[in-house]
């Protein structure tokens, strides 16, 4: 997750392994508000970015939140926020997210759609799967330009919130690293 400010120069606001909350979302009532910035989370799970499992081999040294437990066998879906802190959004000129991801996803800046995989579902519901990522791919950052969701920023903390969705509930592998 890199902003271009001032003076042209590149300024990463959001590093791999950052702190982040996590949940597996058992029903519709649990997506009412989760991208909000103000939404709270505090009885989420809490580690850091790469949030997934591995359960052959790949993406071990990827992972900073465990969610096997939670969400094998269980959903396809979790919901994950990362803060950020921005202080001036007015000066900031380009924006973009780069994402390693296994299988789907859809971010949100403070609510506002930013983002998605192509093979992420266009309306995502709490229990939504996603089309496969290849192992090899996921493991390479994909960038996504979020200039035309400059105006999405605040001053002071902000909220990443990434929607990831896994090709089904018994997936041996799921990866989120966002930056």
């Amino acid at each position: 997750y890199a902003f271009t400010g001032g003076g042209g120069a590149s300024v990463p606001v959001l590093s791999p392994g950052a702190p982040c909350s996590a949940h597996v979302p058992t029903s519709a009532t649990d997506a009412a508000g989760w991208t909000d910035a103000a939404f709270d989370d505090s009885g989420w799970l809490t580690g850091n970015t790469g949030v997934g499992y591995e359960r052959s081999s790949g993406y071990e040294s990827l992972i900073g939140l465990d969610v096997e437990s939670a969400m094998y066998n269980v959903n396809q879906s979790i919901y994950i926020r990362v803060p950020f802190v921005i202080a001036d959004p007015l000066q900031i000129q380009s924006l973009s997210l780069g994402m390693k991801y296994d299988d789907g996803f859809v971010a949100y800046i403070n609510g506002v759609q930013v983002a998605a995989s192509g093979s992420a579902p266009a309306n995502p519901q709490w229990n939504s799967g996603s089309g496969n990522h290849s192992d090899s791919q996921a493991v390479v950052f994909q960038d996504f330009n979020l200039d035309a969701n400059i105006s999405a920023l605040q001053a002071g903390t902000n909220i990443l919130a990434i929607h990831g969705m896994n090709y089904g509930i018994k997936s041996l592998d799921l990866l989120f690293v966002p930056k």
